[in-house]
């Protein structure tokens, strides 16, 4: 369903559970700390978690790819009420243009 909310009432049961075990899993999750705790502290607890799974039996290609760059800007105006009987008279704001950069996780981590 590619997460479609129009598609997924269409998928079976199987179909769900599939996807589930495979995108819903720790080996497909990135974790990150903060704090000034003790590192190996947050290992250990890590690791007593994460050891309860399974290691899957292929990898699952999670990848996020760029997308095409727009060639003009686009705009999208919803109204929604700020509760169940409140007029629709509510509006979001949100824009963004998000440049290709390098994670620090692909060039190494420094405490």
């Amino acid at each position: 369903s590619g997460g479609d909310p129009k598609v997924i009432p269409q998928l079976t049961f199987q179909q769900f559970q599939k996807f589930h075990q495979d995108y819903y899993h720790p080996a497909n999750s990135r974790i990150f700390f903060y704090g000034d705790d003790d590192p190996n502290t947050r290992l250990e607890l890590l690791d007593q978690y994460l050891s309860q799974f399974k290691q899957p039996t292929s990898p699952v290609n999670s990848a996020i790819t760029f997308q095409k760059k727009l060639d003009k800007p686009w705009k999208l105006i919803e109204y929604f009420p700020v509760a169940q009987d409140a007029p629709k008279k509510t509006c979001c704001y949100c824009e963004l243009v998000v440049e290709r950069f390098t994670p620090y996780y692909e060039e190494g981590i420094g405490f």
